[in-house]
């Protein structure tokens, strides 16, 4: 599915929101042309990730745009991260992140992302929104989640599953 077939999508089933993760702003502009009728919000990786103190994500990207930036630590990572590199371990968390990668790592970060917009009160518990994934160069999945709170993980629906082609 291409981004404005997603879109038509989402107004055709009254979804009012899309989410999509973006390392640097880069997926920003492939979104943000087709978003007229949809709140489009952008999940960034926390600061620190690679090096302390430094931000990888553009925010001129989104200046003066109807867009909404959210900046914050993963759900499946975060304090889990810390404690792995000292046990060298899975986790009950990294258990439940790569089930989900199974479906693919686009699948995993978007219902990882959904989980994040929701505890940062961006979307709201049992709304149902699309949220896209991928790997290290994009975007290449899309899912429709009913939302939830990270802590109630397990009552998170995902109704539908594309893959998304450019």
């Amino acid at each position: 599915m291409n981004i404005p077939n997603l879109i038509k999508y989402a107004v055709e089933n009254n979804i009012k929101t899309i989410v999509i993760p973006s390392t640097t702003g880069k997926s920003v502009s492939l979104f943000e042309k087709f978003t007229d009728n949809i709140n489009l919000i952008v999940v960034t990786k926390s600061s620190g990730i690679k090096n302390e103190n430094e931000q990888a994500f553009d925010f001129t990207k989104t200046q003066n745009k109807r867009i909404k930036v959210l900046t914050t630590t993963h759900s499946f990572g975060g304090i889990n991260r810390a404690l792995k590199s000292y046990r060298e371990n899975f986790s009950e968390i990294d258990i439940c992140a790569n089930t989900l990668r199974i479906f693919g790592d686009g699948v995993k970060v978007a219902v990882e992302i959904s989980l994040m917009t929701t505890d940062a009160g961006l979307t709201n518990s049992g709304e149902s929104i699309i949220a896209c994934g991928g790997e290290k160069n994009g975007v290449d999945k899309a899912i429709v989640i009913q939302c939830t709170n990270s802590h109630r993980i397990f009552d998170a629906k995902i109704f539908d599953v594309f893959s998304l082609e450019f």
